[in-house]
């Protein structure tokens, strides 16, 4: 299940699909199916709980929800930039972190990675990597997989929020090389912390 804001949804992508699709071409050779209550994206599968402009606590109101529905065995968590852009940093990384305790409450055996926040955002730069040290921090005592995100440069963050399909290729790599020990069978991760590529 990608779970996020309008980044998960496809904000900024020609196909609108965002980081999904490369990260599906990726993942081919694997029976994965993304799920999710939303769909966008041209390509086969493009099942998703990505939301634009959605905030940590607006995630966490419907969270019960979607992982009944889609029973999801893994979850890509990449949510706070909306909660930082909108003077909502305050205590921002404890919601995502509980958020992230509350997908592992619902269904325990589901993974979570919770990829961090774009450290190049255009002038949140100093709130992102804030907030990508406090989440990084907790990710063993709290039972999720920190995955770096990459320093995209501005020719592949143009708008200074969104990727572009070049940014989204380097956003589905840190998660391809997160998620292919998982998908060839073995057993399900808890905590620690992955490095960009």
């Amino acid at each position: 299940m990608p779970l996020g804001d309008s980044i998960t949804a496809g904000g900024g992508s020609t196909t609108g699909a965002g980081y999904r699709l490369p990260l599906w071409e990726r993942l081919s050779e694997h029976p994965v199916d993304f799920v999710g209550s939303a769909r966008a994206g041209n390509f086969a599968d493009p099942d998703h709980e990505g939301h634009s402009g959605y905030v940590i606590d607006q995630l966490r109101a419907r969270i019960d929800d979607w992982v009944a529905a889609a029973q999801p065995d893994i979850v890509l968590l990449h949510a706070g930039i909306n909660d930082v852009d909108f003077g909502q940093r305050q205590g921002a990384p404890e919601r995502l972190i509980e958020l992230a305790g509350r997908i592992t409450a619902d269904r325990p055996n589901t993974a979570v990675y919770v990829l961090g926040l774009i450290p190049t955002t255009d002038g949140l730069e100093d709130q992102a990597v804030a907030f990508n040290a406090s989440v990084r921090s907790a990710s063993a005592a709290h039972g999720y997989l920190w995955v770096e995100p990459p320093a995209l440069s501005a020719d592949e963050l143009p708008d200074g929020l969104h990727p572009n399909d070049k940014g989204y290729v380097r956003m589905a790599e840190a998660l391809y090389r997160a998620l292919r020990g998982q998908v060839e069978a073995s057993p399900l991760p808890r905590g620690g912390c992955i490095p960009s590529p």
